[in-house]
């Protein structure tokens, strides 16, 4: 099935790294046979042609220029009129609102996957609801409901995100030689976008809380995307460094050896104040046989059980903080959790099977349309 995915590409998160899985469908799943159209030529695009699946780029799209819209889309429609795909997949509401309408004069069947909370108050969102989807696919039961407000009569699948778990390069010992943190301490890892909902600022409140003994160290990972991100990220240094942890807690940027980085670590912290839709991260921290402390609301209730995990109330700095010291006084019980992760890993995210999950979707979905 030929299946062109029209998307951004000016950031890069979870749904970008969800999109390089099917971006090698070629050997995961042969039944998809995925080809990109990018507004953007970023990251994401470069990550794409170092896979083998060159996009074509549509060109950028600003909101304030409309003119920049209107040849991006003309772009797109003389791509549909040359490749006549099965399928379009949008994964996103943003491309959706912007190219949605051009797919459906094209007359070819349209599937959006969701990978955003949806409320339906934003105007783009009110904007998207004008292009009903042919099928409306959810990476998670809560983005489901969410995304109700706006795509209320859409046919509707859920497909949890197709993961390949990528092999270490470093060990842990070396690692966390370069990182000056000793092998005694019990390394706390927090993986996310700089966004204030991501709780990183609650993390280091938490963190205050904790006893100096036995040893520990946190590594939050993630770089700056936008201005606002950089303001936020400058903020969190300066809360480490007036809470007098500069030399437990540190702010790691991007990265691109984070697997790594899991496998160096003893625990991995998903602190959310808001609702996560999913949370790729801590699928992948599970798979590195890590132990997760998340809050508990949206998708990573979904992900992690008492058997690999423990959920928290979202917000509330003292629980977190209790967590996190057992944790470090209980490493038996603690290794115990890590021991279900790879098996719960691969049960939600395993590659071969939500991407032929996906197939199966988008073919119903042909189907309905020949």
């Amino acid at each position: 099935m030929r299946v062109l995915v029209v998307h951004a590409g000016n950031m890069w998160g979870g749904l970008e790294r969800t999109l390089e899985t099917l971006a090698q469908a070629g050997r995961l799943c042969p039944a998809l046979q995925p080809t990109f159209a990018l507004a953007f030529d970023g990251t994401f695009a470069a990550n794409l042609r170092a896979l083998g699946v060159p996009p074509v780029i549509l060109g950028e799209v600003r909101l304030r220029r409309p003119d920049l819209a209107l040849l991006a889309r003309r772009r797109l429609a003389a791509l549909l009129d040359e490749l006549r795909p099965d399928v379009v997949l949008i994964p996103a509401a943003w491309a959706h609102a912007i190219f949605a309408s051009v797919v459906r004069r094209a007359q070819i069947p349209l599937a959006l996957w969701i990978h955003d909370i949806l409320t339906g108050t934003p105007w783009l969102e009110r904007l998207a609801a004008r292009v009903q989807p042919d099928l409306l696919i959810c990476n998670s039961a809560f983005t489901l409901e969410r995304a109700r407000q706006v795509f209320p009569s859409a046919e509707a699948r859920v497909v949890y995100c197709p993961l390949t778990f990528d092999t270490p390069a470093l060990s842990r010992a070396p690692l966390r030689a370069a990182l000056h943190t000793s092998d005694a301490a019990v390394v706390f890892a927090n993986v996310a976008r700089m966004e204030r909902y991501k709780g990183q600022s609650l993390l280091i409140d938490a963190l205050t809380r904790l006893p100096l003994d036995p040893p520990w160290a946190c590594w939050i990972v993630g770089g700056a995307q936008r201005p606002a991100e950089q303001a936020y990220m400058d903020s969190l240094q300066r809360q480490i460094t007036a809470a007098g942890l500069g030399e437990r807690v540190t702010l790691l940027g991007h990265r691109r050896d984070v697997p790594a980085l899991l496998a160096a670590s003893d625990v991995y912290c998903h602190p959310n104040t808001e609702a996560e839709p999913f949370g790729l991260a801590i699928v992948e921290a599970l798979h590195a046989g890590l132990p997760v402390v998340a809050s508990r609301l949206g998708g990573p209730a979904e992900i992690v059980t008492d058997a690999c995990g423990r959920l928290v109330d979202a917000g509330n700095a003292d629980q977190l903080a209790d967590a996190l010291t057992w944790c470090t006084r209980e490493p038996q019980a603690r290794q115990q959790l890590g021991l279900a992760g790879p098996a719960r890993a691969r049960q939600l995210c395993d590659a071969e099977a939500r991407l032929a999950d996906l197939a199966d979707s988008l073919s119903s979905l042909q189907r309905r349309a020949a």
